[in-house]
């Protein structure tokens, strides 16, 4: 084995596969979510929940339209003209809508909260924290991976 060890990192593959890997699965969490919440019945009051469901779903996919679209483009840009960043508003942009995310996340979380444990309300927790889980390991990989690329010189 060689003293030298040539580790590359390939920004494009990393970006491919979390557009055609990760947010696949990520998305494919939330919907099996989306289902038990559909398939609780009169079991638990559905009203709040989907109402809070609603807003996850949308937000989580416009962070990935956001990513997809605007922020992956972009570090792509950067990192093939070896440029310096100029501002970092994109990304905040991004980290705040995560956060927004996070906030609803918790929100379903504290709802679910108010209703009697059963089977239905264990369920539906256990599959909110395996996408809370999976999204924010998403979300530190994009960070260490990614993020910390775009650093301008107004960050820390």
């Amino acid at each position: 084995m060689s003293d030298n060890l040539n580790i590359s990192f390939d920004t494009v593959e990393y970006i491919k596969n979390i557009l055609k890997v990760t947010y696949p699965a990520n998305f494919e969490l939330l919907h099996d979510l989306q289902i038990a919440l559909e398939n609780s019945g009169y079991e638990i009051d559905t009203i709040v929940l989907d109402s809070i469901l609603i807003k996850i779903s949308r937000a989580w996919e416009e962070l990935y339209m956001k990513e997809k679209l605007v922020l992956f483009p972009y570090i792509l840009q950067i990192n093939n003209q070896h440029k310096q960043v100029n501002n970092c508003n994109t990304l905040n942009n991004i980290r705040q809508h995560f956060g927004l995310i996070k906030i609803y996340i918790n929100n379903f979380l504290h709802s679910l909260d108010t209703e009697d444990d059963n089977e239905v309300i264990n369920d539906l927790k256990v599959k909110i924290q395996k996408f809370d889980t999976a999204i924010t390991c998403t979300q530190d990989q994009k960070e260490i991976f990614l993020y910390n690329q775009l650093k301008c010189d107004n960050c820390s």
